[in-house]
């Protein structure tokens, strides 16, 4: 019974094997690539499987973060996920990066409230802040909604929000995306996702179609 978890929501590109019945991590692999995924991912695999020494038909859970994140990095790991599913019969489980970020920061010893904030770039971080839904908020709109929090952050767009505003918060870890073992115990305890896996992008992508350099059809 193993797991095999994949995060390459962020600048890492990552994946770990799980021994189901004991929680320990067999092996991982955990390169920061910042870009490039898809052509380091399924190498990355293949060794971390040899290293744990365990195969293909081993496995009985793929796990693999949705985002929010890089939309080419959260697409390339879960089409190669929903690939090794279909292929091996194998059920998936999607990740949150926020609540990944959140897992993390409960590893390191944090037990109180905590507010989970990435870097979303454009002044923006996407949160998970408690009692609320995973969203997108720009820094400013985070200093008046944190007014009255009294916990923790964590994640990478943490020391931003703190330089904004002035708070002082403490601040569990600044990373934009947690360890990979992370990733894979929280993929343990999470139900599982189906085929109906969906990405989780809070907002439209960065990149847009050109239209502007369009050439006119030619006809027949």
């Amino acid at each position: 019974m193993s797991l095999l978890a994949i995060d390459t929501s962020a600048n890492l590109c990552a994946v770990a094997v799980l021994d189901g019945q004991n929680g320990t991590i067999m092996a991982e692999i955990s390169e920061d690539i910042g870009r490039g995924h898809a052509e380091v991912l399924m190498g990355q695999i293949e060794s971390c499987l040899q290293e744990a020494d365990v195969t293909y038909d081993d496995l009985t859970r793929l796990a693999v973060t949705i985002g929010p994140g890089s939309f080419t990095g959260v697409r390339v790991g879960m089409a190669t996920a929903k690939g090794l599913g279909l292929g091996l019969s194998v059920p998936m489980v999607g990740i949150s990066t926020l609540d990944a970020a959140e897992k993390h920061a409960q590893e390191l010893g944090t037990s109180g409230p905590i507010s989970a904030l990435l870097d979303a770039k454009r002044d923006q971080a996407f949160c998970k802040l408690p009692g609320e839904a995973p969203s997108v908020f720009l820094y400013e709109e985070l200093t008046e909604k944190l007014a009255r929090f009294d916990g923790v952050l964590c994640g990478s767009g943490a020391a931003e929000f703190l330089n904004r505003s002035g708070a002082s918060l403490e601040v569990v870890h600044h990373e934009s995306a947690a360890p990979i073992a992370c990733i894979a115990r929280l993929a343990m305890d999470m139900p599982i996702s189906g085929e109906g896996l969906e990405p989780l992008y809070l907002r439209s992508a960065d990149a847009k179609k050109q239209t502007g350099f369009a050439l006119p059809r030619v006809g027949a």
